[in-house]
């Protein structure tokens, strides 16, 4: 039988439950504006009745606090982050090839600058036939070449520099990536320190949940809470990015930026990082599974569209301390649109990575090309015998890898693809003309070693092959292939603009002043629609530009429709998550009369036993 202050404890239990409760809403309330906080809720349950010996059954003891728990739904959190990560990976891109735009139109929207000024340029050569004797005419011709020139310079250095920005940024984001690892790691540790006792640490949860949401806007991430075995000890929680293991309950890995001193592409700039985690771990920065503004980073800086040099490995040979290897079969049989570094390159054969310091081409009758690369330093034993294992099998050979993305050495390659066709293309006919002296025409278009500042002499004797580096020939000029030409170094033959009367425009030396034929062949480039695939020059450069264009109102496109989705899932977690202040407000009220009743309880309790001790003299 229960004593007889047993109804005073009931009273206590209610008031002890709604006082937490109306607490809690006032919690609640105060929290409002409070990012990130989830709405909390006391979960109350009638304490465990007693049982009397009496045929009515079971007496109530009053009510208990089971918990305060969070009302969150993990379905939504998850998607949540996912769209977050897509967002901030489309946003990131459409900024970057807006500022490629924004270097195209040169503040006009609707002109580019590089096809404005190639119009001109042959608006001027097209000026020029009608008297080619005429030194203003010529003067402005030179002039107008200059400024294509400068824009298509222009272009290349501003395609540079937002790699080098775009690089930049991935070590900022993996130190972002570090640190949000390391909090989240150190909340966990204080959630497990608190709940270690059974109860719940909400606030601090409430707090990792932020820290979460915050690391996926920078990378995709997977969170798994597990409880633990046999309900000892800590939960387990982990996230993982990339199939990596960020954060181990209170533990964080780093991951670190390690610059390159080898090059995938002829124009990347020197120092690119590589991405690694700091336990020597490899971190595959080509997996589709990163996701973020990680993964729009490492795709802008070196998305080449798929179009990788790869082929197969064929013999290898020693000779002085070099040793050399050969690869055939390859994907690209254009000196113009090759795109692999002259030196500082990286190789991978077999899997296994390797340096070169330069390579040359052997052209075969069927126009297929073969390889030679020379290899850097002196070459172990057990990297021979694995170089000529694969080469004796046939294995495949990499210069980087395949990204289906549109990123600088894309644009890039194009450029640089243009410049050489183009210039080819033009400086022939201009070999075959010949200037106001009579002598032969030079070359219009050119390209000045970076040591010596001396224009480079093209040979157009590529038929059996070529060299990665411009070689000096028995009369002491530098001789080179056109692959040696970038958008970087594109540039006007200095002596042609100091002196005009160079410009080529006779068939013959002795055609007279004012014979026109090379200029009418000049000028019908600009209409030739077999030097390229998309058609003539002017095609080429408006197809290129509006690839960006294009591919820029996509990413935006992406990013805008992905921020909608992420406001409808953030509205559907607050409509679980969030705090409704007139939904609070009412708890209060609800809570405060449930409080006053206990009062009441306790109270009439107290009369009775005051009139049973008191009034009745018990």
């Amino acid at each position: 039988m229960a004593s007889t202050f047993f109804g005073l404890n009931i009273g206590v239990t209610g008031m002890s439950a709604y006082q937490v409760a109306l607490n809690t809403a006032a919690h609640n309330l105060s929290n409002v504006g409070t990012v990130g906080y989830c709405k909390q809720k006391v979960n109350l349950n009638a304490e465990n009745a007693l049982s009397v010996p009496s045929r009515y059954g079971m007496m109530g003891s009053g009510v208990k606090i089971v918990d305060i728990t969070q009302q969150r739904n993990i379905y939504y959190d998850d998607k949540f982050r996912y769209n977050s990560a897509l967002q901030s990976q489309y946003d990131t891109k459409e900024y970057y090839l807006s500022c490629i735009e924004s270097y195209l139109y040169s503040g006009d929207e609707t002109v580019a600058g590089i096809t404005t000024s190639f119009d001109n340029f042959f608006n001027s050569l097209a000026t020029m036939t009608s008297e080619p004797s005429d030194m203003t005419k010529r003067t402005d011709s030179a002039i107008l070449s200059e400024t294509f020139v400068k824009d298509i310079g222009d272009f290349a250095h501003a395609l540079q520099t937002l790699q080098d920005e775009a690089n930049t940024q991935i070590e900022t984001v993996i130190s972002q990536i570090n640190a949000l690892g390391t909090s989240i790691a150190s909340v966990t540790k204080q959630i497990n320190t608190y709940e270690i006792s059974g109860e719940m640490a909400n606030d601090l949860r409430d707090e990792r949940n932020v820290l979460l949401d915050e690391l996926s806007k920078y990378v995709n991430i997977q969170v798994q809470e597990t409880a633990p075995q046999e309900g000892v000890g800590s939960p387990q929680f982990l996230v993982f990015i990339n199939g990596g293991l960020l954060v181990n309950s209170t533990e964080a890995s780093q991951l670190k930026c390690i610059p390159q001193d080898t090059n995938i592409n002829q124009c990347d700039i020197d120092n690119l990082f590589k991405v690694e985690w700091s336990n020597g771990q490899g971190f595959n920065m080509r997996s589709k599974a990163i996701g973020g503004t990680l993964q729009a980073l490492i795709e802008f800086r070196d998305g080449n569209n798929e179009n990788n040099f790869n082929g197969t490995s064929g013999s290898v040979v020693t000779e002085n301390g070099v040793t050399k290897f050969t690869v055939k079969g390859t994907n690209c049989n254009d000196m113009m649109k090759l795109n692999i570094p002259e030196s500082k390159g990286r190789i991978t054969i077999a899997n296994v990575d390797y340096e070169y310091d330069s390579f040359s081409v052997k052209v075969a009758d069927d126009g297929t090309y073969e390889y030679e690369f020379s290899l850097k330093g002196d070459m172990s034993q057990p990297q021979l015998d694995s170089l000529n294992y694969a080469c004796d099998n046939s294995k495949k050979v990499l210069i980087g890898e395949s990204i289906s993305y549109k990123g600088v050495p894309y644009y890039m390659a194009k450029l640089n693809e243009f410049t050489r066709t183009f210039s080819s293309a033009f400086n022939k006919i201009h070999n075959e003309g010949y200037d106001l002296n009579g002598n032969s025409g030079v070359d219009w278009f050119n390209v000045k070693d970076k040591l010596s500042s001396e224009n480079y002499v093209f040979d157009e004797n590529v038929g059996e092959g070529f060299d990665s580096a411009a070689k000096r020939g028995n009369d002491g000029k530098l001789y080179a292939s056109y692959y040696s030409m970038t958008g970087l170094n594109f540039a006007v033959n200095k002596e042609l603009l100091d002196n005009p009367e160079l410009i080529a425009c006779m068939k013959a030396p002795n055609a007279g002043v004012e014979d026109n034929s090379i200029l009418v062949r000049l000028n019908n480039l600009k209409s030739d629609n077999s030097m390229f695939n998309q058609g003539t020059p002017d095609a080429f450069l408006h197809t290129l530009i509006s690839s960006v264009g294009i591919d820029g109102k996509q990413a935006k496109s992406m990013a805008e429709g992905q921020s909608k989705i992420i406001v409808a899932i953030d509205n559907r977690r607050e409509a679980v998550s969030g705090v409704d202040k007139d939904e609070e407000t009412a708890d209060l009220v609800k809570y405060r009369e449930l409080l006053f009743t206990q009062y009441k309880v306790v109270s009439i309790m107290d009369e009775v036993i005051d009139k049973l001790i008191n009034g009745t003299a018990v």
